[in-house]
């Protein structure tokens, strides 16, 4: 109704499709450490944060960028069954498998992400609504994170929800299976909010900044706690207000007014901690956990190589530990092969005579001894 009054292309202020969100403040950062867990390879990757601060929007515009590398296969509506989940997915890979049972699908969607592995390509479900996954679900989506190839995860999962699912996650029983990478969203406080209006209107044609006075940011952070969804909600309604009114732009007077005709809310409960956790660190592998390669002792080996004058010292410790005792891993000395050989060269020719000789007395060849009968 007043876009075309304040020179709007479109509604500054209605959920914004994923290619036009423009994140601000705490959103740019937990964006930046979203693209950087999935580039990562994090198995399990959960993105929460209150009702209204942009938790789905972010999403679309993470899984709306390019990915070459992934395919993408989205729930909006977490109320699946298990079976409903495997049979989604293997529709999505144009799967038929041969049965119908778990296990048929799973060998089948295994087959299916191997291949994928090797085009260069994973499998990313992306979860939104996920404090309402049924716990069979849960359950299965660890169990396809379990889907590995000669060391690589055939598969990503992105839980988006509200912050009681992180508290489900903490009770999760397989959590220590599947440590997942934690991003919190959290509400904006007064400069960005003003720099996500800002935002808004520029996206709608009006990259200029008077269109609302400072005092009347500041009063519509207020009534909005910071929560972006309630931040579109009064903006809207105080442009209205402003049209029906003939005013050219946002008092804090007018905010007033829309305040006194809107409910009262809330400020939700901020999550406690960081905004994201860090990418964690990867194990130290414990030397006593590799196995030992063991090569056997050569009869002359070149001084240029393993002279005391030549290799470092760690480099001479790990040859002789290479070489130590070659019969004890199954191993036998130059000498000991070449007599193996010879001997079993010895017996093959003895048995070609032996059979030789036998088909000549049957043909009566040999003179002296009679042919049988």
């Amino acid at each position: 109704m007043y876009e075309t009054s304040f020179g709007f292309t479109r509604s500054p202020f209605l959920d914004p499709e994923g290619s036009e969100f423009r994140p601000c403040g705490a959103q740019a950062a937990v964006l930046a450490e979203l693209r950087e867990a999935l580039d990562a390879g994090a198995a399990l990757v959960v993105l929460s944060g209150p009702i209204g601060t942009g938790k789905t929007t972010l999403l679309r515009r993470a899984l709306g960028e390019p990915m070459r590398q992934r395919h993408v296969v989205l729930f909006w509506n977490a109320h699946v069954g298990p079976d409903d989940l495997l049979n989604y997915l293997c529709d999505d890979l144009d799967l038929r498998s041969p049965g119908t049972g778990r296990t048929e699908r799973l060998k089948a969607l295994r087959t299916a992400l191997v291949r994928g592995l090797s085009e260069g390509w994973s499998l990313l479900i992306a979860v939104d609504d996920a404090q309402n996954l049924p716990a069979e679900t849960l359950a299965e989506l660890h169990a396809l994170l379990d889907l590995r190839e000669v060391g690589h995860g055939l598969v990503q999962v992105l839980l988006c929800g509200q912050p009681e699912l992180q508290d489900r996650l903490v009770h999760d029983p397989q959590r220590d299976a599947h440590p997942p990478r934690r991003l919190t969203l959290r509400t904006l406080d007064a400069t960005e909010s003003a720099a996500f209006i800002a935002a808004r209107l520029a996206a709608a044609g009006r990259p200029d900044a008077d269109l609302f006075d400072a005092e009347a940011l500041v009063r519509i952070h207020e009534l909005a706690h910071g929560v972006p969804r309630l931040l579109n909600r009064i903006c809207n309604q105080s442009l209205l207000l402003a049209y029906l009114g003939s005013e050219r732009r946002v008092s804090a007077a007018l905010v007033r007014d829309v305040a006194a005709d809107t409910p009262p809310t809330e400020p939700p409960p901020q999550p406690a901690g960081p905004l994201y956790e860090a990418m964690p660190a990867r194990p130290v592998i414990a030397a006593d956990s590799v196995p030992h390669m063991h090569a056997p002792v050569h009869e002359s080996v070149p001084a240029a190589v393993t002279g005391p004058g030549n290799a470092p010292a760690p480099v001479q410790a790990a040859s002789a530990h290479l070489h130590a005792d070659p019969h004890a891993h199954g191993h036998s000395h130059r000498s000991s092969r070449r007599r193996s050989r010879w001997w079993i060269g010895l017996a093959a020719v003895l048995s070609a005579l032996a059979l030789a000789g036998f088909a000549a007395w049957r043909n009566g060849w040999l003179p002296g001894l009679p042919p049988p009968r």
